[in-house]
């Protein structure tokens, strides 16, 4: 049984039952925490909370998802100030595509400079040295100090093994046009999507998805089978939110006959892609020989495919 009475902690006076509760409340969050950050180290605990989990369990860990990442960011914050780094000079924020509101598989946590600033100051504490970091430095200085937190707050396990990251518009997987992240919104509009998607970025947004497979064919710890599964996951999901939509508009608006039947040839090919390469959530072995046969390609080349249809519909270009 609890004992009542009261407990002094540097000289201040507690009641014996609010710090058994106090206590039992932190345990408990401290558990939730690690098992929220257990499912974000496990692709196919992700996965299965994406795909599997039923909507209240799905909600459910959205919360504790989020709750976790905040716990993580407010450490970062101070783990950068004591580093030299004024606590106003960055701002973070989680990125996803638009509409998109089931449990993600993976963390960019977009950083941007406040004010006008071109650079990030900051004053090394050991040397007392003042250094200007360009947006590319600072991102991957904040990356490292990044990595160290998120293993404090998830019992060891890494960032890079949670597939959790910082990105500024400098990192390779940041769409330099945003507007890439809103292309299935753009066109259910009704608003032509090339007279809001900037086509000077549209070849850096068809390499945001091959930069991405690429990485996954480097993560350590994977086998080759389980790395085309999130390739593969990743890629139909650009084909679902950016190369469909676009191929939809245009064979909308195609002015004639022959131009609408190409337009709808090229959709059912990649509508078709799309649910080979989605076949890799239950069997990546059989979705791999799909995707070959349709594409004559190995798994990289079908993604650099899926690349090029990018960039071309971006230009405005046919493809």
């Amino acid at each position: 049984m609890r004992q009542q009475g009261y407990i002094e902690v540097d000289g201040v006076r507690y009641s014996g039952d609010l710090m058994w509760r106090t206590r039992t409340w932190t345990d408990a969050n401290r558990a939730l925490m690690d098992t929220t950050a257990a499912i974000k180290h496990s692709p196919h605990a992700k996965l299965w909370m994406k795909r599997g989990a039923d909507p209240l369990a799905q909600r459910d860990y959205n919360f504790t998802d989020r709750l976790h990442t905040r716990q993580v960011v407010r450490d970062l914050r101070a783990d950068l100030q004591a580093q030299g780094i004024a606590p106003d000079a960055l701002q973070f924020r989680p990125i996803r595509n638009a509409g998109n509101h089931s449990p993600g598989m993976d963390l960019d946590l977009a950083m941007r400079f406040t004010g006008d600033a071109g650079h990030l100051r900051r004053v090394d504490p050991a040397t007392g040295q003042a250094q200007q970091l360009s947006l590319a430095e600072a991102n991957a200085f904040v990356q490292g100090r990044f990595n160290r937190v998120y293993a404090r707050n998830a019992g060891g396990r890494t960032a890079q093994g949670s597939w959790q990251m910082v990105t500024s518009s400098a990192h390779a997987e940041a769409y330099q046009d945003t507007a890439w992240l809103h292309v299935r919104d753009i066109v259910r509009s009704g608003v032509d999507p090339n007279s809001v998607i900037n086509p000077q970025h549209a070849a850096q947004a068809g390499g945001v998805t091959v930069h991405k497979a690429h990485e996954m064919r480097r993560f350590t710890g994977m086998g080759t089978d389980n790395q085309n599964f999130e390739i593969y996951r990743g890629t139909a999901k650009d084909i679902d939110s950016k190369v469909i939509p676009l191929l939809q508009s245009r064979a909308r608006q195609a002015p004639d006959a022959g131009q609408r039947r190409a337009a709808q040839e090229s959709l059912d090919f990649y509508r078709g892609l799309s649910r080979a390469m989605n076949r890799a959530v239950m069997d990546p072995i059989a979705a791999d020989k799909e995707v070959r046969q349709m594409t004559g390609m190995d798994t990289l080349g079908a993604v650099e495919l899926v690349g090029g249809a990018i960039q071309a519909l971006g230009q405005g270009l046919r493809h």
